[in-house]
């Protein structure tokens, strides 16, 4: 499937193995726009066009729901997610049409309820320059 994409065969499986049929539309989508190619988190498999795939195709309209439902990483690893949070929320906001304020405040609700989790089970927060998010 990967043959003319530029991802790595990790990626390539992570997409099969997420979105089934839909990871030839994902993998489409960053071969029209090489920035959606880019790992999600750098080191790992996700990439950028999984996001709007997931909005576009799938009606993802949470950084949540696009973090724990459509890629996974939340379930992975919730600072790694909180560290994608701003990425996501931006997407959402190109996509959606929201203003930036609505970004960023998706974007704080989302870190801040994540890291309740994380102080929940007795884990340090993980602490984001929200001025800077997006």
């Amino acid at each position: 499937m990967a043959t003319g994409y530029r991802v790595s065969p990790g990626t390539t499986r992570h997409l099969s193995e997420k979105f089934g049929a839909g990871a030839k539309k994902i993998l489409d989508l960053a071969k029209q726009n090489s920035h959606l190619a880019s790992p999600l988190v750098e080191g790992l498999a996700p990439i950028q066009a999984e996001i709007v795939y997931s909005i576009r195709q799938e009606m993802a309209m949470t950084i949540g729901d696009i973090l724990a439902r459509r890629i996974g990483l939340q379930l992975f690893d919730w600072r790694l997610a909180i560290k994608a949070a701003p990425v996501v929320g931006s997407y959402l906001a190109q996509e959606l049409d929201w203003s930036r304020t609505q970004m960023q405040q998706a974007v704080e609700d989302y870190i801040n309820k994540t890291n309740r989790l994380l102080q929940t089970i007795g884990l340090r927060p993980e602490h984001v320059d929200l001025e800077h998010a997006g």
